[in-house]
């Protein structure tokens, strides 16, 4: 999650780049990437058998040039990664289709967001998680179709609400009791922040919540899911079928297992991240899109029948970036992987020193942060800070700054200029969704009027742990208590 201002190493023009300058391998700009400028199988390397294949691999590595960073037929958009189609956006990751966004994760068809993750077509939104379809939304989670309000967990089709959960089709509503518009205008002219939060926070514990959002869709079982079938242990699944121990993976993503950000008509996809774009039959890949029939390979585009290999395009029959005939790449595959088995690497993942970023430049850290206990640093950039007038993290402690464009946003939307930096707030809207774990319940419903007498005995496979406080319901009873 972090951007670095470097230099092209190809046409040494100024870039911006996931990698930091002291990275050993080359970093091209995209334009020179792309280019017929280089050859990435000029990179190439005879397998040693009497090294590791993880060693080589990093031999091959620390060589090869990289792609600066994913961010394509964009505009004005030059600190995004993971991104396509995006216009006057900054600081967003995973995006595509989306004008005027800031410092979000994840977002897809939207304009004027700002700080919000997992969201889709919706306008003039702050501070929301898993919205879709939503316009001027503040401060949400879990809703659809709702506008003009703040403070809504799991509501659908609400307008001018305030501090409501599990509302549907409702307008002017303050913590679940109608009010008439006069009335409503006057509660927010009033508005006591402080006492308001609380008795907020009171009403979110009391209201049930459904055991997971999971919806339109066939045995499936996780959170987050959506238009998927057959889908077990999946978390962020949309339109995606027969996916087991798998984290966002959507649009036709089918068969695959141990994935993290699969999709795009990808098949047959095993213990990989970020594999994509019609990619068939790879393991152990990643950052590899339009791949078939490969292994243990590692940003390459357009490619198929190759291992340990980097930064390959369009190309065949390659192992650590060496060009070979069919009938010698077959040959060699099976010694190699006879080599691996001997050596306990095959079956495995890159191991973490394989990594090109540090803990801290991982999405890792937004999941498993680690606490820093660099004290001086922190007094030094607390020195810096009332030096130079700017703002330091309340949080991490680390200098930030404001950019036009969100004191703008935060102007027109009477919010406050936050006091934490965009990772910060981005950790924080992540910590309030549940954990990608699952664990098994029984329904909490004791309504006399849901068909059941005593407590619903209905289970279920739920990431809400036993130790929180929510009432957690199955599907039947948690419908039949909104609507």
């Amino acid at each position: 999650m972090h951007f670095y201002e470097r230099n092209c190493a190809l046409c040494k023009q100024a870039i911006i780049s996931i990698y930091s300058n002291n990275k050993p391998f080359p970093v091209y700009c995209a334009r020179c990437y792309w280019s017929d400028k280089w050859n990435p199988l000029s990179f190439g390397q005879e397998y040693d058998f009497t090294q590791t294949f993880f060693s080589q691999l990093q031999s091959l590595q620390n060589r090869v040039s990289r792609l600066a960073i994913i961010n394509r037929n964009s505009e004005n958009s030059e600190y995004t990664n993971v991104c396509e189609r995006n216009k006057n956006c900054y600081m967003i990751i995973e995006s595509s289709n989306n004008e005027n966004c800031l410092y979000c994760y994840w977002i897809q068809k939207s304009k004027d967001l700002v700080d919000c993750s997992f969201c889709s077509e919706c306008e003039l939104c702050y501070e929301c998680d898993n919205c879709n379809i939503s316009y001027e939304l503040h401060y949400s989670k879990n809703c659809t179709n709702c506008s003009q309000s703040k403070y809504l967990v799991n509501c659908s089709g609400v307008n001018n609400c305030l501090g409501c959960v599990n509302l549907v089709n409702k307008q002017y509503y303050i913590l679940n009791q109608p009010y008439s518009p006069e009335d409503y205008q006057q509660y927010i002219n009033n508005l006591d922040k402080d006492k308001f939060i609380k008795l907020f926070q009171e009403l979110v514990i009391k209201q049930p919540r459904k055991y997971a959002e999971i919806s339109k869709s066939e045995n499936c079982i996780g959170n987050y899911i959506i238009n998927a079938h057959n889908c077990q242990s999946a978390f962020h699944a949309h339109d995606s079928e027969n996916c087991r121990y798998a984290y966002h993976v959507w649009r036709q993503a089918k068969d695959c297992l141990d994935v993290d950000t699969v999709g795009m008509q990808t098949e047959l996809v095993y213990e990989s991240t970020n594999t994509a774009i019609n990619s068939y039959n790879c393991q152990f890949c990643a950052r590899c899109w339009s791949v078939r029939d490969s292994q243990y390979c590692i940003d390459c585009d357009n490619a198929k029948n190759i291992l340990g290999s980097i930064s390959l395009i369009k190309a065949e029959y390659c192992i650590l970036n060496k060009q070979y005939s069919r009938s010698d790449y077959q040959i060699m595959i099976n010694k190699i992987k006879q080599d691996m088995i001997k050596n306990h690497e095959y079956g495995e993942f890159f191991p973490s020193n394989l990594s090109p970023f540090a803990y801290n430049e991982t999405a890792a850290m937004l999941y498993y942060p680690l606490q820093s206990t660099e004290a001086l640093m922190q007094q030094q950039n607390i020195n810096i800070a009332a030096k130079n007038n700017e703002p330091i993290c309340e949080s991490c402690h680390k200098l930030f700054k404001y950019i036009k464009q969100e004191e703008v946003f935060y102007t027109n939307h009477a919010i406050a200029l936050p006091k934490i930096c965009f990772s910060c707030r981005l950790l924080h809207r992540l910590q309030q969704r549940n954990p990608n774990h699952l664990w098994h319940r029984q329904c909490m419903c004791t309504q006399p009027d849901h068909n059941h007498q005593g407590r619903c005995a209905e289970e279920f496979a739920t990431t809400y742990s036993p130790e929180q406080k929510e009432l957690v319901y199955c599907e039947q009873c948690y419908q039949k208590e909104i609507y």
